[in-house]
């Protein structure tokens, strides 16, 4: 659940690549639908290697997630550990890290998924 204002967004149903949102106003609630196909590796790659910073890094990992039903893409160890894509980018980001950044990890269950 995340409040933005006074509106209350709640995920809903992630079913088949399409997540559910449903957003209570004061006013009014809407239900917002977005399909969240897999991203194929050029393209989790490619959203990877554009964060600017660890907020960025984890937003762009959180969605690649959500294309593979909230797990890491068979993939994942090959092209981003053991390719070097994290450690590249994380001496990028801290190399420009402002305090407000969270700091970028590899997660230990990727790293234990092979």
């Amino acid at each position: 659940m995340l409040w933005i204002g006074t509106a209350k967004v709640e995920v809903v149903v992630i079913e088949n690549g399409v997540v559910s949102l449903a957003i209570n106003a004061p006013r009014e609630t809407k239900i917002l639908r977005e399909e969240i196909r897999p991203l194929e590796r050029t393209e989790a790659v490619a959203l990877l290697e554009s964060a600017r910073t660890g907020d960025e890094w984890n937003a762009s990992v959180d969605r690649i997630q959500r294309g593979y039903k909230g797990e890491y893409p068979s993939f994942w160890i090959e092209a981003v550990i053991d390719s070097g894509l994290f450690e590249r980018v994380s001496k990028r980001l801290d190399a420009g890290t402002r305090s407000s950044d969270r700091t970028v990890t590899p997660d230990a269950a990727a790293l234990s998924s092979n």
